[in-house]
């Protein structure tokens, strides 16, 4: 993040500018934000950035648990970027009261934050996406090490390697949502 203001100094347009500007000061009065990703759109065009706290890159070292943390944040962050026309298409989809449960209870985000349904379905959906990459990379990660440990012969048990790969169970996906829900107040 300290290098945000080098960004902002190569981009001409104050829309971005703008946006970097927030995104700092987001990441600066909420500590536990770890890296936002900004989307800046026009009308032939959909770019954005990437703002990465210092303190999760310099306390990273190869191996340790923090570098696994920063490859696992990465990896969620560039899913928004790569997803961010998807993200747009979502915004403009239109819903109706026959995709919800309950309509009333939709739209009383709007009413009461005025954030708008399609924003807060968008904003779910692209969380969950990213969370799960996310989630993906550190079952690769910890199924590779497992590999390692298993050819070099430090762990001898059969079925090992099955063993230690994660299923997302039910309870899980619950607990992600929930916590997506928590999270969601600094977007707004």
């Amino acid at each position: 993040m300290s290098k945000a203001q080098h960004l902002k100094d190569q981009l001409n347009d104050l829309i971005h500018q703008a946006r970097i500007d927030q995104a700092i000061v987001v990441m600066n009065s909420n500590h536990t934000i770890q890296a936002i990703t900004g989307i800046v759109q026009q009308p032939n065009w959909i770019r954005g950035f990437i703002l990465i706290s210092d303190d999760l890159l310099t306390l990273s070292k190869p191996g340790d648990e923090k570098h696994i943390e920063a490859m696992l944040v990465l990896a969620h962050e560039l899913t928004h970027f790569r997803n961010r026309v998807l993200s747009q298409d979502l915004l403009s989809e239109p819903i109706t009261a026959d995709d919800y449960v309950n309509p009333v209870l939709a739209e009383s985000s709007f009413l009461d934050h005025g954030v708008n349904t399609e924003s807060v379905r968008t904003k779910f959906i692209e969380e969950i996406c990213c969370r799960h990459v996310s989630w993906r990379v550190h079952q690769d990660l910890i199924e590779d090490h497992a590999r390692q440990r298993i050819n070099a012969g430090v762990i001898v048990r059969p079925h090992a390697l099955e063993d230690l790969k994660s299923n997302l169970t039910v309870g899980s996906l619950i607990s992600c949502g929930t916590k997506i829900g928590r999270n969601f107040a600094y977007l707004f």
